[in-house]
């Protein structure tokens, strides 16, 4: 269907892909719908959190979408002259990125590929997703029924994209005509190459079912939504020859991926409990990690077992600030799980995990790894995990998601998802010996 309104996609702001290489085929079959869950701890403790998307593993084929034309991100700066011509053909503005998933300097995301372009400067495939509008910074198809295609970098939860020919109005010509998404989990990600597109993609919209007229009038910008659907990779095919597009934002909620640790704030120690490289530990900047067992609020890590009773691989060393194999925690088992008691009601929305951020191991993976949120905990202690089944309820579950349980050397793993009040974060490593230096979670602390 048609809407004609103003509104936009609610999304979560978004390095490299937690997918390492090129990953299993998604299946293309159509899977469930995700439902929403609302779970309830103890009484008087409602926890709403957010849709199903890790019950599947598979593409959700959506069973209704729509198109809208609606206003545009708002800009940040003037305007620039790219592409070595004169206005207004050079013109591009860059605009408000926050929430767009495609915007390859989100730290994520990757420059767009296209099937083809036309031989010009100023319409390259990488600026369809550079964060600009206008003509200068937009990408012309070289034939008809050409892609162009956006690497998020990690396994998101895509519920919609918006597109415009010339946010800057200066062109009212050359429009897509109908046009389709399609995503995907996995993809050989290149400029031309669309050899296993039929096993890899499912379409998720077709413009030509919802009435869309195929032309775009002058500065529109038109948002296309659909149900939530587990992807990596999207490709935009525009049926019109010579069609040209000056951004394709794409929203949702972010999964995981890898990301910048935290800035070092102090030398480097060895704790005690080990000698040489083994032992060492280093501050960094903890102002925005509500977990840290400094501030004031959080206590200290308990964990369900750990492999050695020595100091440089406590469960307390999952909050307390440093990172390093001298300031981690080893599980004793697979599946063994660390919680974190935050002091108080978090509005959740992140986390980052690491092994050894200095880089000097690179063993113990945590293979698959899973999140809960809770808003109590009744006995918060060492082992104790009896009422879990009824006060906590997933947040994550990197199994849903194409994640291949390792890290490299000093790699930090991000953790995005809907923002969830929480005062518990529990952190369950499904590989038996895995160890972390640190747990940070971030949000925004709910005033009671």
């Amino acid at each position: 269907r048609i809407v004609l309104a103003s509104a936009h996609p609610a999304a979560a702001p978004a390095r490299r892909s937690a997918s390492r290489g090129r990953s299993a085929p998604g299946s293309g079959a159509p899977g469930p719908a995700p439902a929403a869950v609302r779970y309830t701890g103890s009484p008087g403790a409602p926890l709403t959190l957010l849709p199903l998307w890790f019950a599947t593993q598979f593409l959700v084929r959506p069973a209704s979408a729509e198109i809208e034309a609606g206003t545009a991100s708002t800009a940040l700066s003037a305007e620039e002259c790219r592409g070595g011509a004169s206005k207004p053909a050079c013109t591009a503005r860059p605009f408000d990125r926050t929430g767009d998933l495609a915007w390859s300097g989100n730290g994520f995301a990757k420059p767009a590929v296209a099937k083809n372009t036309v031989g010009v400067a100023l319409h390259n495939q990488a600026w369809v997703n550079d964060g600009a509008y206008g003509n200068g910074s937009s990408w012309i198809a070289a034939a008809a029924n050409s892609w162009v295609k956006l690497d998020l970098g990690r396994t998101s939860l895509v519920e919609g994209i918006r597109i415009g020919r010339d946010r800057t109005g200066a062109y009212d010509d050359r429009d897509p005509g109908q046009f389709q998404v399609w995503v995907a989990l996995s993809d050989v990600y290149a400029a031309g190459d669309e050899a296993s597109d039929t096993t890899e993609y499912v379409k998720v919209f077709d413009s030509s079912t919802e009435a869309f007229s195929g032309s775009i009038k002058g500065a529109e910008t038109l948002t296309v939504r659909f149900p939530q659907v587990s992807a990596r990779f999207v490709k935009l095919v525009v049926a019109s020859g010579a069609a040209a597009i000056d951004e394709v934002e794409v929203f949702g909620q972010a999964g995981v991926g890898f990301g910048a640790a935290a800035t070092s704030v102090g030398a480097a120690t060895c704790r005690p409990g080990a000698s040489d490289i083994a032992c060492t530990a280093r501050p960094f900047d903890t102002a925005s990690d509500v977990a840290w067992s400094g501030h004031g609020y959080a206590k200290p890590a308990v964990a369900q077992d750990t492999i050695v009773d020595a100091p440089v691989h406590r469960p307390e060393n999952i909050n307390d600030g440093a990172y390093g194999n001298g300031a981690s925690w080893i599980g004793g088992s697979a599946g063994a799980w660390v919680k974190i008691d935050l002091g108080r009601a978090v509005s959740v929305t992140r986390l980052r995990f690491g092994r050894d951020r200095f880089g000097t191991f690179d063993d113990r993976d945590p293979g698959q790894f899973e999140v809960w949120l809770a808003t109590t905990d009744a006995v918060y202690a060492a082992g104790d995990d009896t009422d879990d089944d009824q006060e906590y309820a997933p947040a994550f579950l990197s199994a849903a998601h194409t994640f291949t349980g390792t890290l490299a050397g000093p790699e930090s793993v991000v953790v995005e998802f809907p923002a969830t009040t929480a005062r518990y974060v529990k952190f369950r490593a499904l590989e038996g010996g895995a160890a972390i230096d640190e747990v940070e979670v971030f949000g925004t602390p709910v005033t009671p």
